[in-house]
């Protein structure tokens, strides 16, 4: 009888439950983009209504409704009604762009409105912010899809002949794809979490369309901070000003923009965009705030300026347990225009606008808050790739996602799969990339390019060629070598070596090299062994002039201890042979030697706190550190063992930090010292640390001394201290005209004992001090480069002064030029 009384209820019902229930989306008119936040008010009750969700679906029942009101920042007002709609449950509704951009609103008596609303915002951050709760756990679903999208509309001065032309091309390259996008990824993750910084992310699958050894494992934080009460956004290579961080009334102009009223709350719609006049990378965007807590529930946010590329953003949050604000769903969009043409009778070849499109979309569930965590239950891996990410079945997608594809989503991965496996995408691939890393794979072998052509000021162009085992032989080893010949110099170089990855979890690696080939004297330790994931480039080396000519074997071993420390033991045995006038009053020989060995115990040390970092298959990559980076190298060498000449203690030390300011810039500093406790051959003492060689104008070399020659000074204890700060386009920003003003200064310190022992070449020391300032103004000029990119030149000046400045003023100076490229 249950079953019967509910059958019959249930059809009762089902036609009143139509009747009252509207369903639908809403769009931008022009493009056709989702709107997300949009205020839907019903029967013109402004406390009965419904808001968008964050990919602009709507959805009301209960009701019956006669007319809905749609409103948006920067849109027409739009009213429908109900009555002349011939299907309520799947509505599509387009909004007119006004075109029209926020304009300050002038303030006749009292403070503005939004200012107040504000004010609770910042007071109630630290308790609205979720990553400042105890602990909390949850999972993710994110989809990244690329696709190009054509803006319909897109000119009232073009004819139908080129709107059909380019709904025509559209719809070519949708039938082309299978009727699906050009890509699409997905991956499912699990984060826990536990205060202040402990944090751990693991992807449990990971899928890319067309490929089925290609892993592209990423989570929300990719693309945008979690949540939306960082001081700063990081959006690829820009720092974005919060416009809810403490002081951001300063620099933010606010405008309440509707209320919307939702049950006991009240949620105020405030529109915000840098302040007139505030030099300053900015946002702009639409806030709605919830009286709830004054919390953030919902933020859509993009670049105040445009750039070649265009971001958004997009954060929902709901209220878990009448505890917590927390995410829901974070939305990250990028675009940038591609050339496309179609044909208008009345104008020719009329330009389309086209955008490649990637979206991400991450969906948060499974939220558990303060669940029972400790520090030993997180690795010190920030995000971990687990083994079986790649092998998950359909069943374990199907059951993981938390919102289910689309059919273009669907079609995407049977026409893009089908594909891959008829023209091997995934070898392809693996081609490409190493390519883009100078790399030509031939079976086993990785050929090196950058070992194909080198070039510095002692042997001219050096002709050569690197090969090393790669991942099809072994993943756990690996077997290399390199030979070249200078053009200059007239001699060969060659070498070997052998790495063995023993344990990737603690980053345990053996290297076994031997090198017949050249190395500049006194210069700094380079730490390259101990800093993962970073570029080793040494543009410093091209200007070297000055070459010891070395024959070493060496065995290290690296591995990670305490967390943030990493260390690298190793044994080298070398004989140095000067290629420059030059010789050493050696006690143990006891007369002048030119040619020596020495044989080393070396120890070094990185430590950086809380550094974070990825493990993948193929091993751990850095993901940075807000903290200092310390580096210390101990070498103690041992005379008679190996046929060493010298005993003696060295220790050189390093701390890089870079710290940024609300709105005033970023401030680098590097502080580096080192220390020899006794008399040693020019080759291991301290010098080149200039960057400039036979003239006042060179390249600007960062952490390197601007007007000092390359060896005009030799120590065997010296303390070095380089600040900078780059003001960004705080002085000067007019269109795209944004020159960067980076002002620094260098000092440097050092002595050197028994001076008398180096003979045949000349050099200073650095007792009194040396000083030297500069300005730089980087991106004075900027080339697009495919515009995807731009390519920035930037000129400095620099001058010496102090105890060691030249006679002549102008000697004092030097002119050096910058090559840098970004986004913006």
């Amino acid at each position: 009888m249950k079953f019967v009384a509910i059958t019959i209820l249930t059809f009762f019902f089902l036609p009143v439950m139509a009747q009252y229930t509207v369903r639908g989306r809403v769009v931008d008119e022009r493009s056709r983009q989702t709107m997300a936040f949009v205020n839907i008010m019903v029967n013109d009750n402004p406390r009965l209504g419904t808001v968008t969700d964050i990919d602009g679906n709507f959805n009301f029942s209960g009701i019956r409704v006669q007319t809905l009101t749609f409103s948006f920042v920067g849109y027409e007002r739009k009213t429908i009604n109900l009555d002349t709609v011939r299907n309520a449950e799947r509505m599509i509704v387009g909004l007119r762009n006004t075109g029209v951009t926020l304009s300050e609103v002038i303030i006749e008596a009292g403070e503005n409105p939004a200012d107040r609303i504000i004010r609770q915002v910042i007071a109630n951050r630290r308790i609205n912010n979720p990553e400042n709760i105890a602990s909390f756990r949850y999972r993710t679903h994110n989809i990244m899809r690329v696709d190009l999208v054509f803006e319909e509309n897109f000119s009232h001065a073009f004819n139908d002949t080129a709107i059909i032309e380019a709904d025509s091309l559209q719809r070519t390259i949708r039938r082309g794809l299978g009727g699906g996008y050009i890509m699409l990824t997905e991956t499912v993750t699990e984060r826990q979490f536990l205060y202040p910084s402990r944090s751990q992310e693991t992807i449990l699958g990971t899928r890319v369309s067309g490929f089925q050894s290609l892993s592209l494992p990423f989570s929300a934080t990719d693309f945008q901070p979690f949540s939306f009460y960082e001081d700063h956004f990081q959006l690829l290579d820009t720092r974005f000003l919060n416009p809810i961080s403490a002081g951001s009334l300063n620099n933010y102009f606010f405008h309440i923009e509707d209320t919307i009223f939702q049950g006991q709350d009240t949620v105020f719609v405030l529109s915000f965009r840098p302040r007139r006049g505030r030099n300053f990378d900015g946002l702009r965007g639409v806030l709605q705030i919830n009286t709830n807590r004054f919390a953030v529930q919902n933020v859509i946010a993009e670049p105040a300026e445009e750039g070649l590329w265009g971001m958004r953003i997009q954060q929902k949050y709901q209220f878990l347990e009448d505890t917590q604000w927390f995410p829901s769903q974070l939305n990250f969009d990028i675009w940038i225009g591609i050339p496309t043409s179609v044909n208008d009778t009345n104008h020719g070849r009329v330009s389309v606008p086209t955008n490649m499109l990637m979206s991400v979309r991450s969906f948060i569930d499974s939220v558990e808050l303060f669940p029972n965590l400790r520090g030993r239950d997180f690795a010190i891996d920030q995000v971990i790739v687990d083994e079986n990410a790649l092998l998950q079945d359909s069943a374990f997608w199907v059951q993981r996602r938390i919102v289910p594809l689309s059919e273009t989503e669907l079609a995407t991965y049977r026409f893009m799969d089908s594909l891959g496996e008829e023209f091997g995408f995934d070898r392809i691939f693996t081609t490409v990339e190493k390519l883009f890393r100078g790399i030509i794979p031939f079976r086993i072998f990785d050929f090196d390019l950058g070992q194909t052509l080198l070039f510095n000021e002692f042997e001219g162009f050096r002709l050569g060629l690197g090969v090393s085992t790669n991942e099809r032989l072994s993943r756990d080893f690996s077997i290399g070598g390199f030979f070249g010949y200078g053009l200059r110099d007239n001699l060969w170089k060659y070498g070997g070596n052998f790495l063995w990855n023993i344990h990737r979890r603690h980053d345990i690696n053996l290297r076994i090299g031997y090198q017949y080939t050249l190395q500049e004297p006194g210069r700094l330790t380079p730490f390259s062994n101990l800093l993962p994931g970073q570029s080793t480039i040494d543009f410093r080396s091209y200007l070297a002039t000055r070459m010891d000519r070395i024959e070493r074997k060496n065995v290290d071993v690296d591995f990670r201890l305490f967390r943030y420390a990493k260390f690298n033991v190793g044994l080298n045995r070398t004989r140095v042979q000067p290629l420059y006038e030059y010789s050493f009053f050696s006690d143990f020989h006891n007369e002048n030697v030119v040619n020596y060995h020495y044989t080393s115990l070396n120890i070094g040390l990185r430590y950086s706190h809380r550094e974070r970092f990825s493990r993948t298959s193929t091993g751990r990559m850095s993901l940075g550190t807000r903290n200092p980076v310390f580096l210390v190298n101990y070498s103690r060498g041992i005379r008679g063992f190996l046929d060493g000449d010298f005993d003696f203690n060295k220790v050189e030390f390093r701390m890089d930090h870079s710290f940024v300011w609300r709105i005033l810039g970023t401030s680098n500093i590097r502080v580096g010292a080192g220390f020899v406790d006794r008399p040693l051959p020019y080759g291991l003492l301290f010098t080149g640390e200039g960057s400039r060689i036979r003239s006042q104008w060179g390249l600007f070399i960062p952490n390197y001394f601007q007007t000092m020659q390359n060896y005009e000074f030799l120590s065997d204890r010296y303390t070095n201290v380089f600040l900078s700060h780059n003001f960004g386009s705080l002085f000067l920003r007019v269109g795209r005209f944004r020159p960067h003003f980076i002002v620094h200064q260098n000092m440097g310190w050092g002595r050197l004992s028994s001076p008398e022992r180096q003979q045949n070449i000349e050099f200073l020391t650095k007792e009194n001090g040396f000083f030297e300032s500069g300005l730089h103004i980087d991106r004075l000029l900027r080339f697009r480069y495919f515009g995807v990119m731009y390519v920035n030149f930037g000129v400095g000046t620099y001058f010496r002064y102090g105890a060691y400045a030249f006679d002549r003023t102008q000697d004092n100076f030097a002119v050096k030029f910058s090559l840098s490229i970004s986004t913006r």
